[in-house]
């Protein structure tokens, strides 16, 4: 067998989550939180920010037209598309009087039109959508009952990547099965502790006041979804996650896109950090999902190295039962909530995908960690009309 690398580690860098995971399932710690009685009578604006989305554009509008609690206003944000998306809006608008469209007269990007809308608006929730994420039927409704405690500032929904249209590229396999342990685990042990590192930029909800008060869709970092969110935590509101308002969303096709996507997404993280400073600190439960989000990140490769090491000094044994129990914890986890939403097939073609693509994710989040994080550099602009196929 050989000699023994050592004390194992412990069996998943993600541990801790999935314990925290497991305690906030059995503890339904909202049974005791006090409600708004007039959360039956919100109303609710959706803010739909675009550019060149023709092919998507009215499925996500008739999406929100298709709700059980139907929004009052409908403003699609177009941000000078050179395609058919504002003919298309304005088609709709002519049949449905709550879809507006509003044309930027220059080019002001996603955070800019939002706030140009919610100057304007006076319903009580707003929801920003991407362009390219349609809504199951109740998204609205329960993302309204989740909002309806005191304290709540904002809510993110369930995002489902949209596998379902032919034949779905590998990147967006490996979204499907990372997205239901993404949710299952990691975002239900951050919310346990209002701790949430993002909410969904393609799916969330907030309350306009509360939105207004911290300055609406902040402009210093790429990731406005996260930097809005540390700063409604970091102000001491509660942000939750939707377990039932589910929202289906387009994903990378190739390669190109996807390595853009993850160095858009990490090196924001890591912009965040520089804006905010020491003030992530005024929340413990943010601080903590942060540290831990990046001893993950730092920790993953040891970990790799740990098994290679046990299997290069011909310990089979301890390299088989690690790996042995990181594949029925995460696809045990990710495998139930799949075949419970009839998405079991989608995630067991992913899965050998996965196992590929997170050692990817893996050396573009570390190297993210070493350009923007420790060297300081701003990730250049990323546009999703430009990048997807």
């Amino acid at each position: 067998m050989g000699m023994s690398p050592g004390v194992p580690l412990p069996l998943s860098p993600s541990s801790p989550l999935i314990v925290m995971s497991v305690m906030d399932r059995l503890l339904h710690r909202k049974s005791h939180m006090s409600v708004d009685p007039n959360y039956v009578n919100y109303t609710v604006a959706v803010i739909i920010p675009a550019f060149n989305e023709e092919r998507m554009i009215v499925q996500t509008v008739k999406s929100c037209l298709r709700q059980t609690r139907m929004p009052s206003r409908i403003i699609v944000i177009d941000d000078l598309s050179t395609d058919r998306t504002p003919n298309l809006v304005t088609s709709l608008s002519a049949i449905y009087s709550n879809v507006i469209l509003v044309r930027n007269q220059v080019k002001t990007g996603k955070a800019a039109g939002i706030n140009y809308a919610l100057r304007h608006l006076t319903e009580d929730i707003v929801m920003v959508i991407d362009a390219d994420t349609f809504l199951h039927t109740e998204y609205v409704e329960n993302m309204i009952r989740a909002l309806r405690f005191y304290g709540a500032a904002a809510a993110s929904g369930y995002v489902i990547p949209y596998t379902e249209k032919g034949n779905p590229s590998p990147f967006m396999l490996h979204r499907a099965y990372a997205y239901i342990y993404g949710h299952e685990v990691e975002k239900r042990a951050q919310e346990s502790i209002n701790g949430l590192i993002v909410l969904a930029g393609c799916a969330a909800a907030y309350k306009r006041e509360i939105l207004m008060e911290v300055g609406g869709m902040p402009y210093d970092t790429i990731v406005e979804d996260m930097d809005l969110t540390w700063r409604l935590i970091e102000k001491g509101y509660k942000t939750i996650f939707t377990k039932n308002a589910f929202a289906f969303t387009d994903e990378p096709e190739n390669f190109k896109s996807y390595r853009s996507q993850l160095d858009r997404w990490y090196g924001g993280f890591f912009e965040c950090l520089h804006a905010h400073k020491s003030k992530i600190f005024q929340s413990r439960s943010l601080s903590f999902s942060i540290i831990f989000g990046i001893l993950q990140g730092v920790w993953t490769p040891f970990f790799i190295g740990y098994l290679i090491y046990a299997l290069y000094n011909g310990d089979l044994l301890t390299g088989s039962i690690l790996i042995g129990l990181n594949f029925v914890l995460q696809f045990g986890i990710t495998a139930f909530q799949a075949f419970r939403t009839r998405r079991l097939k989608t995630i067991m073609r992913g899965t050998i995908i996965t196992f590929v693509l997170s050692m990817v994710d893996t050396l573009i989040w570390n190297k993210c960690a070493i350009k923007y994080g420790l060297l300081g550099r701003k990730v250049k602009s990323w546009n999703v009309g430009v990048q997807r196929a």
